[in-house]
């Protein structure tokens, strides 16, 4: 007996526009986290964003009341994407430094998690290798 999908496409409502568009116009506008480095490398340049942060403080006196906030989890991050007061012009504001290394640690911390998620994942998927594995091994045997 065969089976045949019938197929009602006049009902089928679709949104407006051009849909591939819509995901290229996501995709454009995520941001990029590079996960071919290790986690110590990370770490030493986050390490090295902070003294930079804190030269500034130190020799400049280039401070951010807004910087570091807890946001209700276990880790600090800084609102300096979300902030109404960044600026990227070097030209009439010295904070702008500040805003782009603040942009810049987020993006590290990111990277470490996106890290720690991604050998989260490797576990969750050897261990549903190995059941599957066993399940197999069991049907196996008992075929035997």
């Amino acid at each position: 007996m065969s089976v045949r999908a019938n197929w009602h496409l006049e009902g089928l409502v679709l949104p407006d526009g051009d849909p591939l568009q819509a995901i290229a116009q996501l995709k454009s506008g995520a941001r990029v986290i590079d996960l071919t480095r290790g986690e110590d490398e990370i770490r030493v340049e986050f390490m090295a964003a902070l003294q930079r942060e804190n030269d500034f403080s130190v020799r400049a006196g280039l401070e951010c009341d807004l910087k570091w906030k807890l946001d209700g989890q276990s880790d600090l991050r800084n609102p300096c994407y979300d902030c109404p007061h960044f600026t990227k012009d070097h030209e009439n504001e010295a904070r702008a430094l500040l805003c782009e290394l603040g942009r810049h640690q987020n993006d590290l911390l990111d990277a470490l998690d996106a890290l720690h998620v991604s050998d989260a994942l490797d576990h969750e998927l050897a261990a549903v290798f190995e059941v599957e594995a066993a399940a197999a091994a069991e049907l196996a045997a008992a075929l035997l």
